[in-house]
């Protein structure tokens, strides 16, 4: 069902903050822009209005993406092979599903197992070339591997207030945004690169 595009997207963003900041509510209205970015349309298909040419496979444990322009997000149990928008609970379920051509949206990266990671950064690397676009959120950068930010293009920061948490995302800012980090507002963020 997906139509193939020319396009090989080489996208790794990275959101971090406390909960409550607006992480979600960020990658929710992210994913709709890096959608459109990549040249989609809305066309009428066998489950209501699709988005033509990419899949979204969400690893959402606890389900806060409920639809993606209107057509829902169903449980990878329940969903048809060629539905474009499921929710995986396990990380090897997505991997084994993966198509060419889809965006990755993953809530909470702090809830992938130490080992997982490997497949993880695989995929970060070659993620040109399998057509994949990553977008991930965490709580806690502190749990993520350095390589995970060094592969991302860009980071979307909120607020922070955790000694490690800050000491991890050091390295990626200057000066003057690092000291903004733990005063910003809910909804408040720093962008870095590729932004």
């Amino acid at each position: 069902m997906p139509k193939q595009t020319q396009k090989k997207p080489n996208l790794q963003e990275l959101v971090i903050g406390k909960p409550g900041t607006g992480k979600t509510t960020f990658l929710k209205t992210r994913l709709q822009q890096v959608l459109k970015d990549l040249g989609l349309t809305v066309e009428r298909g066998d489950y209501g209005y699709l988005i033509s040419s990419w899949n979204v496979a969400f690893l959402d444990p606890f389900q806060s993406f409920q639809d993606v322009y209107g057509v829902p997000v169903i449980s990878s149990e329940l969903a048809e092979p060629d539905y474009p928008y499921i929710r995986y609970t396990d990380i090897h379920e997505l991997f084994a599903n993966l198509k060419p051509q889809t965006v990755i949206v993953i809530d909470e990266l702090m809830l992938i197992e130490k080992a997982d990671y490997k497949p993880l950064r695989e995929l970060s690397v070659t993620r040109r070339h399998k057509q994949v676009c990553i977008l991930a959120g965490s709580q806690r950068p502190s749990f993520i591997p350095v390589t995970f930010f060094a592969l991302s293009n860009s980071y979307v920061i909120f607020k922070l207030t955790h000694h490690d948490d800050l000491k991890k995302i050091k390295p990626f800012l200057d000066p003057d945004d690092y000291n903004k980090i733990n005063t910003l507002d809910i909804g408040s963020h720093i962008a870095v690169r590729g932004l």
